[in-house]
């Protein structure tokens, strides 16, 4: 939902995906945007009376639901568009849902499959066969929280030669790296609905 070119599409149980979000929210805690405003001087009581803002002079204003409220109404965006760039664009307007949006999913924009005897299905035989496979991920945290972390004995090294791919999985060293990537350019188009090592810049 958080995936600007889709939103409410294709999900089900909307209600409890709205649920938990704003649960999400509440737990952040809404968030200033960064842009700075001048601001007229006012008096102790004007101040005083901002301290917790109220709709109809009754029920608290829940900054975070007409947040999460105003992104709902937007048009979703076309399914050619970055949602990595409409949230560095729009992270002003949305503080704190900036802080969970992004690529949510990794998807193909269209595929085919070809396989034959597949009633209604144009099998190409000069073709390779292939299929269609969704994979659906569920309890990534619960899964990296099963894996092993690093606890204690930490260092700084700035001249480390080895070689990850030999790494053992329940290895007694771990090594958190920071690296210089080159991403080839070839790879662009491929990797284009879910790119690796994104960034904000």
């Amino acid at each position: 939902m958080l995936d600007p070119r889709y939103k409410s599409r294709f999900i089900d149980s909307q209600q409890d995906v709205v649920n938990h979000i704003k649960l999400e929210m509440d737990n952040i805690g809404h968030q200033e945007c960064k842009k700075i405003e001048v601001v007229k001087k006012e008096g102790l009581a004007a101040f005083l009376s901002k301290e917790v803002s109220t709709v109809n002079g009754s029920q608290p204003l829940d900054l975070n639901s007409l947040e999460f409220n105003k992104y709902l109404n937007m048009d979703p965006i076309s399914l050619d568009s970055d949602p990595l760039k409409w949230w560095k664009v729009y992270e002003n307007e949305f503080p704190t849902l900036a802080m969970l949006g992004g690529l949510c999913q990794s998807t193909k924009r269209y595929v085919k499959a070809n396989i034959p005897n597949i009633e209604g299905l144009d099998y190409n035989s000069n073709e390779p066969i292939t299929w269609i496979t969704y994979l659906d991920c569920v309890n990534l945290y619960g899964k990296s929280m099963l894996t092993e972390l690093p606890f204690k004995g930490f260092e700084w090294v700035d001249d480390l030669n080895i070689d990850i791919t030999k790494i053992a999985d329940d290895s007694k060293v771990g090594y958190i790296l920071e690296v210089n990537v080159e991403y080839p350019k070839h790879l662009h188009k491929n990797h284009n609905n879910f790119p690796f090592l994104p960034f904000n810049e």
